[in-house]
């Protein structure tokens, strides 16, 4: 969810390489995942009949999550010191 949410924040999609999925449905919590999901998708494609498509709803999250992951990786994991602390600026600043 973290990475899905810095996609989404910066504007970023990547596709996966491939056909493998990185999400399966089961593991969101319906009360706090699920909804965060949905309203990405919805600002993402301007219709809410999205909400029927559990597969492109999973798409959307993980295109996101993908490019998120990057942006963490590159912005927390490359950068000399402490991760946590890479980590905690990293969202403070929102960059």
């Amino acid at each position: 969810m973290l990475a899905t949410s810095v996609g989404f924040a910066r504007g970023r999609r990547t596709p996966l390489s491939g056909q493998r999925e990185i999400f399966r449905w089961p593991v969101f919590s319906s009360q706090e995942d699920i909804p965060v999901l949905r309203a990405i998708a919805i600002a993402e494609t301007e219709d809410t009949s999205i909400l029927v498509n559990q597969d492109q709803l999973l798409t959307i999250a993980e295109e996101y999550a993908n490019a998120g992951i990057e942006d963490i990786r590159q912005q927390v994991a490359e950068t000399p010191g402490i991760l946590l602390e890479s980590l905690v600026h990293f969202l403070l600043a929102g960059r």
